[in-house]
């Protein structure tokens, strides 16, 4: 994946699929005068209407080399209490996250306008395996994980090949 869409403030997100292909996600780099890539280009005609996402956070322990990205897992939540949702994100399960070694970055996007979830946030990695480690156990089964997804009334998990 291009480093333009890996770090965009901005996302367009297209979802698509083609018969005998498994389901594509394609992040497209968002400015003032639309999408910045012809969308004529992409591999499969899109089978949903896109979503416009915004910056809202950033979190890495090191620069991320555009080859080490392998995979991406995207987590789309909607909940009642979305500051106790990013409180929690930020206070402890994206910390937990990164003390995972297949954990590289994570970012995460408010919804400007489309169908999708109010928050989406896009974990870069080294390998699928990634989510089998301790580390990402240790981060999903705190005490306070349970309350925070407690007023999630939307979920989307989907883990994507780069």
């Amino acid at each position: 994946m291009p480093p333009d869409q890996r770090t965009g403030r901005r996302l367009l997100v297209l979802e698509s699929a083609a018969l005998g292909r498994p389901h594509l996600r394609h992040l497209v780099p968002l400015t003032d005068d639309g999408p910045a890539l012809d969308l004529h280009y992409l591999p499969t005609a899109p089978t949903a209407a896109p979503e416009a996402y915004t910056q809202i956070h950033s979190s890495t322990l090191a620069p991320v080399p555009d080859t080490a990205v392998v995979c991406q897992l995207h987590v789309a939540l909607t909940s009642t209490d979305p500051g106790g949702l990013l409180d929690w994100y930020r206070g402890e399960h994206i910390p937990l996250l990164l003390r995972n070694p297949g954990w590289l970055a994570v970012r995460q996007y408010r919804r400007l306008r489309g169908p999708g979830e109010e928050l989406l946030t896009v974990h870069d990695l080294t390998h699928p395996g990634a989510t089998d480690h301790p580390a990402w156990r240790a981060a999903t089964t705190t005490a306070w994980r349970e309350r925070a997804l407690r007023d999630v009334v939307r979920r989307t998990r989907r883990l994507y090949l780069c």
